[in-house]
């Protein structure tokens, strides 16, 4: 290739690669320095007025506090389930399909969250279909309230257990096998093996899901909102809601330093993502291993029952609430 056509196609990658951090920066550095501008400003001038009396406030520390265990709960959740399937879609013999029990895995968290909220509301309601099945059992299951913190961490942590499983699940395939024989060779069990050697070998994928789902249950606000404001419960995207929409003359600044604050909380999650990647060891290998490493033998039919009542429950509850919801207005017209 000559001289000249070489430099020019290196100018057009400078060119695109400027074009490219212009659009950054007007897409998400602006409105970052804008939210940032808005909260340190009282009056058109400089002021850290705003925080002070936002920190002073005991209802921002209630809230932030809330905020906290939502999402650390939640999250905890969401790691837990997401590697649970992971395992088990990645190293079990389980049947039924592995490519259509990975649809029913993912649609909890295709379905937006203000639908997911209403059919687990409807699903545990006095008429709902949890009591109708309550009623099979000869002793009391108590009801459900999900109007509570316990309910909003419930509905948050299965709407985004599906981030974890899907970023864990192909580290999962790449770990060696050999790896796993050694531990096995060497004496350890397969406990001690997963803790020992498929946990951490598996942690990067688990701490980026993990993460995405910690941002997601962090700034998800049709949950909170449907569940928490009739509870009198307030996590800090619905109370910034609440700031806006009380409008006043300090409504927006009020909202823009909580949202500062809500940002502070999300650095946190990334520090401690990087913390645990950089204690993670990685994978050289780049090739998926679909083939079964763990046989389910006796316990195998029981578990795929469990685990197909699960998916079930947890994506058809959703489907089958927006199916009445469009009869129901069919129906009135």
């Amino acid at each position: 290739m000559p001289k000249r056509a070489l430099s020019s196609l290196f100018t057009w990658q400078k060119i695109l690669m400027g074009l490219a951090l212009v659009m950054i920066a007007i897409i998400f550095l602006l409105p970052i320095y804008r939210l940032i501008a808005l909260s340190i400003q009282v009056d058109g001038s400089f002021s850290l007025a705003n925080y002070t009396t936002i920190l002073q406030d005991s209802k921002t520390w209630s809230v932030m506090g809330d905020t906290i265990l939502i999402v650390l709960g939640s999250t905890t959740i969401s790691v837990t389930l997401g590697i649970v399937f992971a395992w088990l879609v990645a190293y079990t013999d389980i049947r039924g399909g592995k490519r259509l029990m990975q649809l029913f895995i993912i649609l909890p968290f295709v379905i937006p969250s203000y639908i997911t909220t209403l059919a687990w509301t409807q699903f545990f309601g006095a008429n709902g279909l949890y009591e109708k099945l309550a009623e099979l059992f000869p002793f009391s299951l108590g009801s459900v309230n999900l109007y509570s913190m316990g309910g909003i961490i419930f509905v948050l942590g299965f709407s985004h257990y599906p981030l974890v499983y899907l970023l864990s699940i192909s580290v999962f395939r790449k770990i060696p096998r050999e790896v796993e024989h050694a531990s096995r060779v060497s004496g350890a069990s397969s406990w001690q093996t997963f803790r020992r050697v498929t946990l951490p070998l598996a942690l990067p994928g688990i701490a980026s899901g993990g993460f995405l789902a910690f941002l997601a249950n962090l700034d998800n606000f049709g949950i909170p909102a449907f569940l928490g404001i009739p509870a009198k419960i307030d996590v800090l995207s619905t109370y910034i809601y609440q700031q806006v929409v009380g409008f006043g003359p300090t409504a927006f600044e009020r909202a823009s330093t909580l949202s500062v604050l809500l940002g502070v909380i999300a650095l946190m999650g990334t520090f401690l993502q990087w913390l645990l990647l950089r204690k993670s060891k990685r994978i050289e290998t780049t090739v998926e291993d679909e083939k079964a490493r763990f046989f389910l033998r006796k316990s195998k039919v029981i578990v795929e029952i469990i685990l197909w009542s699960f998916l079930l429950l947890t994506s058809l509850v959703p489907l089958l609430a927006m199916g009445d919801d469009l009869f129901t207005s069919c129906l009135w017209g």
